[in-house]
């Protein structure tokens, strides 16, 4: 309907929108582990040993002169 080939969708569309799967499973799997570093890094620097947000060390971060 679109380019007059019959074909298009299987020829083309179809093997694209595999390739895209594939590169965004790929990608799930790299954001998953760059999140959970930045969360195993966030509770070792800004929580305590139940879990819960030290806001004073957040602060004191924020607070400090930057050079």
């Amino acid at each position: 309907m679109i380019s007059g080939n019959e074909l298009l969708y299987t020829d083309m569309i179809e093997p694209i929108g595999d390739k895209a799967k594939e590169n965004n499973e790929q990608f799930e799997q790299e954001y998953s582990k760059v999140i959970n570093k930045f969360t195993l890094e966030f509770m070792q620097k800004f929580c305590d040993r139940e879990g819960q947000i030290v806001w004073s060390r957040i602060v004191q971060l924020n607070s400090t002169k930057k050079i």
